[in-house]
């Protein structure tokens, strides 16, 4: 996947004539979209503001001169490689100048105004545009007035429209200044030319008497400028001649908030927050009306206009594009859109191979649906539990009872199932072994082996939970390292019930018969190891990609020199040992080439991964913090009965009671599917669903969805299961 690269560009233009207010909250909230939807990275936006964001901002910014925002985009351009996507921002002002070509018919050409005045035209943005390698993807947004032409009028795909609409009654203010009052203003700063009157006498016979205008022009700014100047002022007539005409048919792309000649608005709404009529709607069509973000850039900007239209506003938003380009999704097609394709080549970085570097803040696209799987995977032990049964015809049937069939192409077959018990715990079903179909390997881009472990879910167990004494891990690591971990994990994982009927051989031994047999039939292939779990489940599944990786059983026979990479994505998991085993951990991903990996998934309010205290500690390469408090979809708190794992904590619990709603708030942040809620919405910046994870997913075993979502609560089990019906795209909807 080629690099995702911006510029963006928000001028207020403070303490001057010229006043907007909203085009630095554009900014920033453009910047939101691109990290958080387009898995765009930090340091490859580049911000130019000319006002401080409040309350503050974590991003390094730069004031928009023409040159510094010139200089910027050259940079862009030159970084920019086949397959890159780039994009262009800017919301202030714009302006038009009218017949700079002397004894030429009349002509106008379009231009943004940084926060100097020093004019960027559509000759400049031509000149970066040609300069880009092929199958580079270049595109400008532009929320200010007269933006319909700055790349090329005659790729119009979408102009004037006739609808019209009365303003609505909140304050607005046309985002435009006259060429007339710039070179005014320069005339007066400059102190060149002529008088100021005669200046705007001279601009204003835009037919007539074309040639002096010109050179007025141009001497007032190159005469401030330099260098930097527009190569709308220069004297080079070949160069110019070059810019003026049209660009190739793939050429660039341009998104603007009007039609060439009409204005776009700076609004502040009734809630004191300004920003750009334009940009708001855009971002509106994105985050709240189109969450898939598969949407072609014609799709788009058509939205953007019923948009516009609904809001009141006379502007138009248009598109300047080929039609093949008007036709593709946008920004060169979003991570959202690919997001089956690029987990197909991007499955090492996305397992850990770099150990999430900048993956994590902002949490990448990919990644968030990458986890999601692996999370709905793991959810449906947890959901199945209370049905089981241990048969051949189950296991086939496995992932349609758990509705995970429907809209997913991440395709599996359960290969074993694999039960644990101990002195202390009653055996039971604990998860399964999987691995990908010819169908879901293609999707995934390896074999990907996949063992799930579940949380508590009977009494024996959480009694077992308790036993928090530190015990030696020799057992799994051998005797010539001092790594302790939990005494009731430790006993679970390897402990076994001799007249049991499934327990014979401990979870153990299951799991790795399993994970050997499936490595060795799979060996010549491409392979993965992924482990998955929740809360005590989570420990389970860190002691077991540990145990995997320190005793070769991702090592496939006849061949020791094949490492298979392993990864556990462990969520809302407690902590498992003492320090040495963090550090027996570091030493091994070091021994075994990076070929281990742990993320860990942690809810702000969840209590689990708060325990055992003292001195335990957690392991793993990376945590990934979300806080689904800040979610509007979910109650602050409320009444629930099933836990996430299929045990119960009562059926009543006051909501009017502090104790009792605190607990709640609690124990539904403990909870698998509010987890996956969490990560489909946690942004740097607040909560919005990035990824279309359904939200009636949430009342399966809770009832946190507000009212008016209008779904069921606990609706997975019981009589509410009737009123609900999976659609083919896998969302669920409401029936009866």
């Amino acid at each position: 996947m080629g690099k995702r690269l911006a510029v963006l560009v928000g001028c207020n233009y403070p303490s001057t004539q010229f006043r907007l207010q909203g085009c630095i909250n554009d900014v920033v909230d453009m910047r939101n979209l691109l990290l958080e939807k387009f898995s765009f990275h930090a340091s490859d936006v580049k911000v130019l503001i000319d006002e401080p964001v409040q309350p503050h901002s974590n991003f390094a910014t730069l004031i928009p001169t023409g040159a510094n925002i010139k200089a910027a985009l050259k940079r862009m351009v030159d970084q920019a490689e086949p397959g890159d996507v780039l994009v262009f921002y800017f919301s202030g002002h714009g302006t038009v100048i009218s017949s700079l070509e002397p004894g030429k018919a009349y002509i106008e050409h379009e231009a943004i105004v940084p926060c100097d005045l020093n004019l960027i035209t559509d000759m400049d943005l031509r000149q970066l545009i040609r300069r880009l390698p092929k199958e580079t993807s270049f595109t400008i947004v532009s929320d200010s007035c007269h933006s319909g032409g700055l790349i090329d009028k005659d790729k119009e795909i979408i102009g004037p429209s006739t609808v019209d609409r009365g303003m609505s009654s909140f304050y607005y203010k046309p985002k435009k200044i006259n060429f007339e009052t710039i070179l005014g203003v320069l005339q007066t700063v400059s102190n060149v030319a002529q008088a100021v009157p005669e200046v705007i006498n001279t601009v204003s016979n835009v037919v007539q008497g074309a040639s002096e205008v010109i050179n007025t022009a141009s001497s007032i700014f190159t005469g401030i400028f330099s260098r930097d100047v527009s190569l709308s002022f220069l004297p080079q007539p070949d160069l110019q001649k070059d810019l003026k005409r049209s660009l190739d048919e793939k050429e660039g792309i341009l998104l603007s908030g009007c039609q060439e000649n009409e204005t776009s608005a700076d609004v502040v709404g009734f809630d004191g927050k300004a920003y750009g009529a334009f940009t708001n709607a855009l971002l509106r069509v994105l985050l709240v009306e189109n969450l898939s973000g598969i949407i072609s850039n014609r799709q788009l900007v058509v939205a953007v206009r019923k948009a516009l239209n609904a809001d009141g506003f006379h502007q138009h938003a248009c598109l300047y594009s080929s039609e093949e380009n008007a036709d593709a999704i946008f920004l060169g097609g979003s991570i959202a859109s690919r997001s089956v394709n690029s987990i197909a080549s991007r499955w090492r970085e996305l397992s850990g191979d770099k150990n999430w570097d900048r993956l994590l803040h902002p949490l990448d696209v990919d990644l968030r649906r990458y986890i999601i799987h692996y999370g709905q995977r793991l959810g449906a032990v947890g959901d199945l539990f209370h049905e089981f049964v241990d048969s051949q015809l189950f296991k086939e049937k496995f992932f349609e009872k758990a509705c995970l069939v429907k809209g997913n192409k991440f395709k599996y077959k359960v290969t074993h199932f694999f039960y644990a018990g101990s002195d202390d715990v009653e055996s039971a079903w604990f998860g399964y072994v999987a691995v990908t179909t010819d169908e879901g390997k293609a999707v995934l881009g390896r074999r990907d082996i996949l063992v799930a472990w579940r949380g508590t879910a009977t009494g024996t167990e959480w009694l077992n939970n308790v036993k928090i004494c530190l015990t030696p891990a020799s057992e799994l690591f051998g005797s010539r390292n001092d790594a302790n971990v939990h005494l009731g994990f430790l006993s679970l994982y390897t402990g076994k019930r001799p007249y049991s009927a499934n327990a014979r051989t401990s979870a153990r031994e299951q799991v790795l018969d399993a994970v050997t047999e499936l490595v060795n039939k799979y060996k010549q292939e491409e392979i993965s190891i992924t482990i998955t779990g929740f809360s005590l489940g989570a420990a389970l599944a860190t002691l077991n990609a540990m145990d995997i990786v320190a005793n070769g059983y991702n090592e496939p026979k006849g061949n020791p020199n094949k490492s298979i990479m392993v990864t556990a994505f462990v969520f809302g998991g407690p902590r498992v040992g003492d320090a040495s085993l963090n550090e027996f951990y570091k030493k091994l991903k070091l021994k075994h080439n990076n070929h281990l990996h742990i993320l860990r998934i942690k809810n702000l309010r969840d209590p689990v991964p708060r325990v055992p205290p003292t001195v335990y500690t957690h392991l793993g390469d990376a945590k990934l913090k979300i806080d689904t408090t800040k979610s509007d979809y979910l109650k602050s708190s409320g009444i629930f009965r099933d836990l996430p794992d299929g045990s119960t904590l009562g059926n009543e619990i006051d909501p009017y009671s502090a104790t009792d709603r605190g607990l709640a708030d609690y124990v539904s942040a403990h909870n698998m599917d509010v987890y996956l809620h969490g990560i489909a919405g946690v942004q740097e910046n607040g909560f919005g669903l990035v990824v279309d994870h359904d939200i009636a997913l949430v009342n399966k075993h809770l009832n946190r969805l507000k009212d008016k979502h209008d779904i069921p609560p606990n609706w997975w089990n019981g009589e509410n299961r009737k009123k609900m019906v999976q659609m083919e795209d896998g969302h669920w909807k409401v029936v009866g």
